[in-house]
């Protein structure tokens, strides 16, 4: 699973430790799992910074009304949790 975006900070470090093992050659038993760990990771960071450039983007265009898009999609997942039954 993705690590959470609260967590930013530790996932980016942790990428760059695994690129750096990856880039200088881990012992060949752990290639795999940095690889793998890397992958993860990398994919984390890249929709990270995709919604911050989208959420730029709306900011820039429409200002402060681009949050409405936060908070539509926060009641709309409010909403699904309440009807599947989870407080």
């Amino acid at each position: 699973s993705l690590p959470p975006s609260t967590r930013m900070t530790g996932s980016t470090v942790q990428g760059t430790i695994a690129a750096v093992d990856r880039v200088t050659g881990a012992k060949p038993d752990q290639r795999c799992k940095v690889l793998a760990r890397f992958k993860g990771l990398a994919l984390a960071i890249l929709c990270f910074a995709l919604g911050c450039a989208v959420s730029a983007i709306l900011f820039f265009h429409i200002a402060f009304w681009c949050l409405a898009v936060a908070v539509a999609v926060g009641t709309l997942a409010a909403a699904i949790q309440i009807k599947e039954g989870h407080p």
